[in-house]
């Protein structure tokens, strides 16, 4: 998935996003409860936010996409996920996938 978003980023004249391991224990924790309730939401998403500590987060979610060109198409026709692969001052990501749920949480990096 990384790869995909990193491709359409540079593609639109933005830097690709570095993995970050604080936002995928964030992401990783989100998609966990998101199986385990069986449902996709961003309830709790202030919450990741200020956890990790950063100036700005943006996430999208995604279920039971099982090819990352087909969930980028997804995202890019829906406004608000658009803008989120297109925000600029994110520069940092953590993706995580459990039973078909994805979180990708996006962030500026830490300090700035």
């Amino acid at each position: 998935m990384l790869a995909a978003v990193n491709d359409y980023r540079q593609q639109q004249g933005l830097a690709a996003l570095q993995p970050d391991a604080a936002l995928s224990a964030l992401a990783q924790d989100h998609s966990a409860l998101m199986a385990a309730q069986r449902q996709l939401s961003h309830a709790g998403f202030n919450s990741r936010f200020e956890r990790s500590g950063r100036r700005l987060c943006v996430e999208n979610l995604a279920f039971n996409h099982r090819q990352a060109n087909t969930l980028l198409a997804a995202w890019q026709r829906s406004p608000e996920h658009h803008a989120n692969l297109l925000q600029p001052q994110v520069q940092r990501v953590g993706i995580a996938l459990v039973d078909g749920y994805l979180t990708l949480l996006a962030c500026t990096p830490p300090g700035s």
